[in-house]
């Protein structure tokens, strides 16, 4: 079941929070503009929202009270920062 979905310009890429598997699904844009699938990563319980801020992502995870945060060139988690119950949406101050 899908939560969230964001587009990262940058990257080329679509990434969808798995929130039941605690997980984000990412697909990369071809040259042709057709996603390939380009893999998964771990968040945690409950992913939900996601914002990119330059090469790192931010995802909320709901059941965790957590934002994840994640390497976005190496599509790997760098930490999970506590915030509270529930966390549902995020947005980056530029």
């Amino acid at each position: 079941m899908p939560g969230y979905a964001a587009f990262n310009g940058e990257m080329k890429e679509l990434w969808v929070t798995d929130p039941m598997a605690g997980k984000v699904h990412w697909w990369k844009q071809d040259s042709n503009g057709k996603f390939v699938k380009g893999g998964t990563l771990l968040t945690a319980n409950g992913a939900h929202a996601i914002a990119f801020k330059s090469m790192t992502a931010y995802i909320t995870n709901q059941e965790a009270a957590s934002v994840s945060v994640i390497d976005v060139m190496k599509h790997e988690k760098i930490k999970d920062i506590k915030v509270g119950e529930k966390p549902n949406g995020i947005v980056i101050k530029l």
